[in-house]
């Protein structure tokens, strides 16, 4: 066992973001640019935190109109 798999994800790739949200990066990228989703830049890579992803999806912003 490795010190990896004892340790949950910290911070997520806009690729995996995309993939977990269930949308294309563009609208992802919009999101980013409207303040809704808060990123951090580790040189030219870009990142979501694992709190922010939480944060995202359990506010309203997330919720289907039916």
């Amino acid at each position: 066992m490795s010190i990896n798999d004892s340790l949950p994800q910290l911070r997520f790739e806009i690729a995996e973001v995309a993939k977990i949200l269930r949308i294309s990066r563009a609208t992802l990228y919009q999101r980013i640019r409207d303040r809704r989703i808060a990123i951090h830049k580790d040189g030219r890579r870009t990142f979501v935190t694992s709190t922010e992803l939480l944060r995202y999806v359990n506010s309203a912003d997330t919720v289907r109109q039916i």
